[in-house]
């Protein structure tokens, strides 16, 4: 796995010990200096709104990574999270874009 390779690569890289890495409907991984590889299909198949999942998912992984947890703790922790906002169940309304010149700002509808 290609890409698998380049996130270790960038792990050992960068002197860090450990990397992740989101990837959509195929789930997220996490690589560690010792090339040792987590994996995990993503958990949720029906799809809502995407809006905030890789935030959601990295806000996760650093504060677990900083306390210590165990990556593939981490991974599942960061993943199940990240699925929240697809599956709808942090948006009691839906998300729509705001009138704003950077095209990254949402509002509730």
């Amino acid at each position: 796995d290609l890409l698998g390779t380049d996130l270790r690569s960038l792990v050992q890289m960068m002197s860090a010990d450990q990397g992740y890495l989101t990837k959509g409907k195929n789930g997220a991984e996490v690589a560690l200096r010792s090339n040792e590889r987590h994996s995990i299909p993503a958990l949720v198949s029906d799809v809502i709104d995407t809006t905030g999942c890789g935030a959601a998912f990295f806000a996760v992984a650093s504060l677990c990574g900083r306390a210590g947890v165990e990556p593939d703790i981490t991974l599942f922790l960061a993943s199940v999270v990240a699925g929240m906002p697809v599956a709808g169940l942090l948006a009691r309304q839906p998300l729509v874009r705001a009138a704003c010149m950077c095209g990254t700002c949402i509002t509730l509808a």
